[in-house]
């Protein structure tokens, strides 16, 4: 057979990519529960989180990995080794 007459496989199917309301609900690390979308942006969804233990009300960030390339993922690593540091300020309230 020539090549171009060669049955090509069928198309993968393209990952599923969530709607930022779709996580509302999950308990992360047992602990953090997602109540709210706070906003949306290029590389995640910011989330209203409550401690399921202390009812204490905290932000949470979850990025986006699908799709980027190198130097997008870099600058996700940069982002959240620049927060780390930052919660490490005496003038940052945990």
């Amino acid at each position: 057979m020539y090549p171009a007459m060669l049955p090509t496989p069928p198309p993968s199917p393209a990952p599923r990519r969530y709607a930022p309301e779709d996580r509302l609900g999950l308990v992360l690390a047992n602990r953090l529960e997602l109540t709210r979308v706070l906003g949306v942006g290029a590389y995640g969804v910011v989330y209203t989180a409550v401690d399921i233990h202390t009812n204490e009300v905290y932000a949470v960030k979850v990025l986006c990995k699908d799709g980027l390339d190198v130097r997008q993922l870099k600058f996700q690593q940069r982002e959240i080794r620049l927060h780390h540091l930052a919660s490490q300020h005496p003038n940052v309230v945990p």
